[in-house]
């Protein structure tokens, strides 16, 4: 009886990892730190190219879920990009930011781009608002939205958005 189950547990864990993509298997297992997470928005916050301030989740500070890296293999993101929802209060609201995060020469720059979508909550869950961009745009953020939303929240104390050893770029 016990090598039966054991053989169907091994044929049900076979299954499950073929039916999971390489694209898949790679979503949400680059961590990025609290203060790595209060460094970017710290940069979003003193942005002044593009004037898209995160929404604060309350009084004390915020709220993001994200992927660090590729979402997909089909080369439209880059294994240095932040896909991070920062939410309004009771999370109705929410904002999709797509920075990139870079090192070289221990040099840590936060690159923020114009990848920058407003959404909003509507039947139980985020819908977009209002997108940058054309059509493929929109379908590639329909496509990582739900992905990036399904991530745990992390909640980042006002006290811990600071520049720390960052470049804002």
């Amino acid at each position: 009886m016990g090598i039966q189950v054991a053989a169907r547990s091994l044929g049900i864990g076979l299954l499950i990892a073929a039916t999971v993509s390489p694209a898949q298997s790679r979503i949400g297992t680059h961590a990025v730190s609290t203060a790595r997470l209060g460094q970017v928005l710290f940069c979003l916050q003193h942005d002044t190219l593009f004037r898209v301030e995160p929404p604060r989740f309350d009084k004390h500070g915020f709220r993001v879920r994200y992927v660090f890296g590729r979402l997909s293999d089909d080369g439209e993101d880059g294994d240095d990009v932040l896909h991070m929802i920062v939410y309004g209060p009771r999370e109705e609201t929410a904002t999709l930011f797509e920075p990139w995060l870079r090192t070289e020469n221990h040099i840590h720059e936060v690159v923020v781009t114009n990848m920058i979508t407003t959404l909003k909550r509507e039947h139980g869950r985020l819908v977009v608002d209002e997108i940058p961009g054309g059509v493929a745009t929109a379908r590639r953020i329909e496509r990582a939205l739900p992905v990036v939303a399904r991530q745990p929240a992390v909640t980042i104390r006002n006290a811990d958005v600071r520049a720390g050893a960052v470049w804002c770029n």
